[in-house]
């Protein structure tokens, strides 16, 4: 009944009008994208991350290889990005930052025709149209179009696959499953924790798929052989330079222990590489236990520090439990990596009511986006339930993951895409959540909200004015 009233009190827009409508948001989204990079000019890479996928594009224009700082062949990112990066060298220059973030900028815009695509498909084009519009003015991806991070690769290449695997299913074709498995195979080349995803999407195809049994297979594997395909050689090659079976990378084991072990702190996990250090370090705890790790690759070094992490989580499950509940809010934190960056420099000097401006836009930004998707989630969901089911697939799997091993707010930017269809949706139905105030989807949906808002409120409280305390001292 609720499907039925949502449908009928969505408004009908018409081809002509869909089509100028999407024109005037993709104009404006690139005059505003050009405005932020031109206002970028001379800004240096000062984060980590981006220094480091900086060095190996520059190595993979002037040697053709991954290398590690010291020259040896390197395994320890993924490659997509900085081949990429390196092929806007080989355009532009070499080091020409302003030539990747104006890519960067095109490619966020293909990401808005996308989310666009996927309103249309689980909803209707009036809701397509204003995800469309959240994907285009949304603060906190715009700024991270003129960082040199893998986060707007990674944004497009997840909502792509996403938006294939709904086209194959509503089309019946089968070769989109296996383009979609493509593309899933990039986004893992450029972040590993899409590797995780592909199993649940397997399963999720077996079920929703149309056909007799044998199609149903079909569908459920064809993605996964394709995927399989896309990192086969990557894979290979690395398998060969570490000695020891390495799929993407050899970050996750590290990670998985340096979020799970002695000296992990409760609170700012995800900076346990920076700031726990010495004895307590993660390699030199691991070396102290195991000895035989010396002479080791780092993709067997990988492997034995996924070992242990694992070990402790079994040993340790009350304390593990906990942490992952932390680091669940350290995923949804609000967005503060680019105001923290500001503040250091990272945009030029700007006053403190600039930067004041500046937070306020970002994280308001993102809690009303993430209040109205919770709205949406409960009170205004997808007429299909296999549509809402893919969605939560697409989204849970990163976060849950990351809650396990290492989690930072940042890893939740390529995930908005997928927020902002249930929060069109709640913009666009609004009269079919008023009739449903005070019903238990209601509370439900506030409840939500109010358990994400005292996530916010608790990190801000005890852990960043605690931390402002202890530097004051």
């Amino acid at each position: 009944m609720m499907i039925e009233t949502q449908q009928s009190e969505d408004e009908k827009v018409k081809p002509v009008s869909r089509f100028a409508w999407l024109s005037a948001l993709l104009f404006a989204g690139a005059v505003l994208r050009i405005l932020i990079w031109n206002s970028t000019a001379g800004m240096p890479v000062q984060i980590v991350d981006a220094q480091d996928y900086n060095r190996l594009a520059v190595g993979l224009v002037e040697t053709g290889k991954y290398l590690t700082p010291s020259g040896e062949l390197s395994s320890q990112r993924p490659p997509l990005y900085p081949w990429l990066v390196a092929q806007i060298y080989r355009l532009h220059g070499v080091e020409n930052f302003q030539a990747v973030r104006a890519w960067q900028g095109l490619l966020s815009l293909c990401t808005v025709l996308l989310v666009y695509r996927l309103g249309v498909l689980i909803y209707s084009p009036s809701v397509g149209l204003w995800a469309a519009a959240f994907a285009t003015f949304y603060p906190s991806l715009l700024g991270f179009n003129c960082l040199l991070l893998s986060e707007t690769l990674f944004t497009f290449l997840l909502t792509a696959g996403t938006c294939l695997i709904l086209e194959a299913k509503y089309r019946n074709r089968l070769w989109l499953l296996a383009l979609a498995g493509v593309v899933m195979g990039l986004a893992a080349l450029t972040r590993s924790v899409q590797l995780m995803t592909l199993p649940f999407l397997g399963v999720y195809l077996g079920f929703v798929w149309n056909g007799k049994l044998g199609r149903k297979l079909i569908a459920a594997c064809l993605p996964i052989l394709f995927f399989g395909l896309t990192i086969a050689p990557w894979s290979y090659r690395n398998t060969q330079v570490q000695e020891v079976f390495t799929l993407i990378d050899v970050m996750g084991g590290r990670n998985a222990m340096m979020g799970n072990y002695e000296h992990t702190p409760l609170d700012r996990s995800w900076a346990t590489i920076s700031d726990v250090t010495g004895d307590k370090a993660w390699h030199v705890v691991l070396q102290e236990k195991n000895p035989e790790v010396q002479g080791m690759t780092q993709g067997q070094l990988d492997k034995a520090a996924m070992k242990y992490g694992i070990e402790f989580v079994l040993k340790h499950p009350v304390l593990s439990a906990q942490r992952t509940i932390v680091r669940f809010f350290n995923f949804w934190q609000l967005e503060r990596t680019l105001v923290a960056g500001t503040q250091k420099g990272l945009w030029g000097e700007l006053t403190k009511l600039q930067l004041l401006i500046m937070a306020a836009v970002i994280m308001g930004a993102y809690a009303t986006v993430m209040y109205a998707a919770f709205l949406g989630m409960w009170l205004s969901p997808p007429e299909q339930k296999s549509d809402l089911i893919l969605l939560g697939i697409s989204i849970l799997v990163p976060c849950l993951i990351h809650s396990a091993i290492f989690a930072h707010s940042r890893y939740h930017l390529p995930l908005m895409p997928l927020m902002y269809l249930f929060a069109a949706a709640a913009v666009t139905h609004l009269r079919v959540i008023y009739r449903q105030l005070g019903t238990m989807r209601f509370w439900l949906a506030i409840s939500c909200c109010l358990i994400l808002t005292l996530g916010w409120l608790r990190e801000i409280v005890f852990v960043d004015l605690a931390q402002t305390q202890l530097l004051i001292n």
